[in-house]
This record gives structure tokens, sequence and C-alpha cells, in this order.
């Protein structure tokens, strides 16, 4: 049975966790992100602690609402790799063959 002050450290752990994200995700989602998550927890590390997700959820929210409210979502932009690559050896794309036939048929 965890003590309050590990609860507390845990939580603050968290919120700095899902400030440095931009969101506070699934369980599922957590449980996939091995390199940047707390060392140590997983989300069935949580439920221990609180009894379910989504009563963490409530505490973080209330507890350490100043973290939150700072985090912002990444943006993530795709970026095509191989783009500067054509560019400087002046290939372009070659037309889909397909193409054409797919914007021939109609469903029916």
């Amino acid at each position: 049975m965890p003590t309050s002050g590990q609860r507390k450290k845990l939580l603050f752990n968290l919120a700095m966790y899902f400030a440095e994200r931009g969101e506070i995700c699934s369980p599922k989602e957590f449980d996939l992100d091995k390199g940047n998550r707390p060392k140590m927890v997983k989300s069935s590390t949580v439920n221990k602690y609180f009894g379910a997700w989504s009563s963490m959820v409530k505490l973080l929210k209330k507890e350490h609402s100043d973290i939150l409210e700072n985090m912002q979502p990444k943006k993530v932009e795709f970026v095509d790799p191989l783009k500067d690559y054509f560019a400087e050896r002046n290939i372009e794309a070659e037309p889909d063959p397909l193409e054409q036939l797919r914007a021939s048929t109609t469903e029916k």
C-alpha cells in the first residue's frame, strides 16, 4: 500500500511527463512510450497507486492544474526525407498509372 507521500511524488512526476508530452494520454499509449515515461512506472503502477487511470487524471487536474495549463500539444509536421534528394537531382515523380483508372470508375 503506497503512502500519501509516494502518491504525491508519483502524481508530480506524471504531471511533468504529461506537460512535456503535451497531452494526457491513454494507459495503452503510456505503456508504449517506454523511453520517455517515468522510470519503473507502468499503467498497472498507476492503477495500484490511484485505483484507476481516470481517478489519477482527476487528481492530476485538481492538484497540478498550474503545470497542466501550460502544456501545449506538440505539432508534428511530416517532412518527406526524399524531397531534397529528388530536388537536387531534378527527378520528378512519375504519375500513378492507375490514377486514371480509379478516376473513371464509379460505384454502382
